[in-house]
């Protein structure tokens, strides 16, 4: 009724904008439906018509005024909604029906996107009708899967707790040998030293006979490795235990210091043929621990004697220049590859090609005489050379008169 008054209401201002007139000879596609034909012109940006034929043969066309349309309808709908919608309303978590003004008829709807969305589209503009249903969130469990991931959860667990044990018991048994190493080492110093000892008494007792003689230096020449090899295990031991040791400074000769090591290996080094060449240069005495530099020179003469035989030469030479004492031990062996000048300082490397073959030892001592070297204020690098091996021993030359001091280190 009120949609109807809409249009009676323009039809009465037709003069005004809302108008009626007569068609004659309409085409064909106008007039096919005959008398009686009706319908909307509805085009975008343009007024809204609706004609109908007829019985005349006549075409009449009216202009719709779409707005109160509109109007007369929501006005018609917020009446009979509230009774309309009371079944659906127990249904549904919240509803809303808006007209093509935007103007909301009933309910109030939600922010989120709604579950169901109806559109009615008319002539006149696109009422939606929008509904949010009520969602809830049910979580249940699989009892078989529930259980199953328990169990695997506490094997896991159990079998995690294993592992730490058994890591643990080796970790420990691995300490254990070490300080096993460590005690046996001490242990067997002493009588080492005794037989040094005696060896040398012997030596000098039997002088006037060659065999006895070849046969005691080399009872005196293992004694010396074996020394060598206890003072590597000791160093090590100290150092991966973290225990401090002491370096006792006293003024030591470093020209002295190398004719000490190289007496040491004079016999072993002449049997097996290699020449020793000594350049002395450092002429002064400095104040450093005699002890721990007699240690580092000696792992680099071993380390010819073990790794550079093929060569037949040793070379040490020793300089001082610029407050620092340098001594250089080279050979003319195999050498060592660039790419390997890292590793060959680390414990327990042996390069695994020919300049290892046949050799004995723990790989200990570059490590040992490194770390000796760093515990000195100095270092021990390898430096190139164009035959063999070269590895240069940096000191600070320190010049301190009077009586020895001991500073802490540890090695």
């Amino acid at each position: 009724g009120d949609c109807a008054a809409a249009v009676v209401a323009s039809t009465r201002a037709a003069r005004m904008g809302v108008f009626m007139f007569g068609l004659r000879g309409m085409d064909l596609a106008q007039s096919r439906r005959g008398p009686g034909g009706e319908g909307w012109i509805d085009e975008p940006g343009k007024p809204l018509f609706y004609w109908y034929h007829r019985q005349d043969r006549r075409v009449a066309v009216v202009l719709v005024d779409a707005g109160r349309v509109r109007r007369a309808m929501d006005a018609w709908l917020l009446p009979w909604l509230p009774k309309a919608y009371e079944p659906i309303a127990v249904l549904s978590k919240a509803d809303r029906l808006e007209s093509p003004d935007g103007n909301i008829l009933i309910g109030t709807g939600l922010e989120e996107r709604p579950q169901f969305l109806l559109p009615v589209a008319t002539p006149f503009g696109t009422w939606q009708l929008a509904s949010w249903d009520e969602v809830r969130g049910v979580t249940r469990f699989r009892q078989p899967v529930f259980y199953t991931g328990v169990g695997l959860a506490i094997i896991l667990f159990m079998l995690g707790m294993l592992a730490f044990i058994h890591q643990r018991r080796a970790v420990r048994l691995a300490k254990t040998r070490v300080s096993f190493a460590n005690q046996v080492s001490h242990e067997l110093r002493s009588p080492l030293t005794n037989i040094l000892l005696n060896v040398d008494l012997a030596a000098d007792l039997v002088e006037g006979a060659p065999g006895a003689t070849r046969r005691l230096r080399l009872i005196q020449e293992e004694a010396h490795r074996l020394g060598r090899l206890i003072d590597n295990v000791l160093a090590f031991s100290r150092r991966e235990n973290g225990r401090a040791g002491s370096l006792q400074k006293m003024p030591v000769s470093v020209d002295e210091a190398v004719d000490e090591v190289s007496g040491q290996f004079a016999t072993s080094l002449d049997r097996l043929g290699v020449e020793t060449v000594i350049e002395r240069g450092a002429g002064q005495t400095i104040l450093t621990d005699r002890d721990a530099l007699i240690q580092i020179l000696a792992n680099l003469v071993s380390n010819v004697e073990k790794y550079a035989v093929s060569g037949g030469v040793l070379r040490i030479e020793s300089s001082m220049a610029d407050g620092k004492v340098k001594v250089r031990v080279a050979d003319r062996g195999p050498g060592i590859r660039s790419r390997d000048g890292k590793r060959v300082f680390q414990p327990f490397v042996r390069l695994g090609e020919d300049v290892n073959e046949g050799a004995s030892g723990t790989g200990l001592g570059l490590a040992i005489a490194r770390g000796l070297a760093e515990d000195l204020g100095g270092r021990l690098e390898l430096r190139s050379s164009e035959e063999g091996a070269c590895f240069e021993l940096t000191l600070p030359a320190v010049f301190i008169e009077g009586e020895a001091t001991t500073t802490t280190r540890t090695s």
